[in-house]
């Protein structure tokens, strides 16, 4: 049971590092969809871990703090690029939110569109 636990976390925790790095990469590239999409499946491997015992020995513990020191060096490497990150995130925001507009201003005053003086009512 002891090995059985100890694999499964270090699975989940090897998975979150293999997340975090997609991170690292996804924020390098400035992608945000698919940095949030990786953000999204670590706080689900987070659950997971968190539901399974850690009655572990101080040998397997030292190598799962490996493994966290590992995600938590990509993490201080991704912290700096947030900002850059939420930029990009902001200006989506702006340029859909400006286009909703274009979009309502053309389509919402139906009233305005009035039929000439001039239009031949004769058929």
């Amino acid at each position: 049971m002891g090995n059985e636990v100890f694999t499964l976390r270090k699975e989940l925790f090897e998975s979150y590092l293999a997340e975090t790095r997609l991170q690292l990469h996804f924020i390098q590239v400035e992608d945000p969809e698919q940095f949030i999409t990786s953000v999204e499946k670590c706080e689900e491997l987070q659950m997971a871990i968190n539901q399974v015992p850690d009655n572990l020995s101080e040998d397997q513990q030292n190598r799962i703090r490996s493994i966290i020191q590992e995600i938590l060096e990509i993490r201080k490497q991704i912290d700096p690029l947030l900002p850059v990150l939420y930029k990009k995130l902001k200006d989506q925001y702006l340029q859909v939110e400006r286009q909703q507009t274009i979009i309502k201003k053309g389509y919402t005053n139906h009233s305005l569109y009035q039929p000439s003086v001039f239009f031949d009512k004769r058929k």
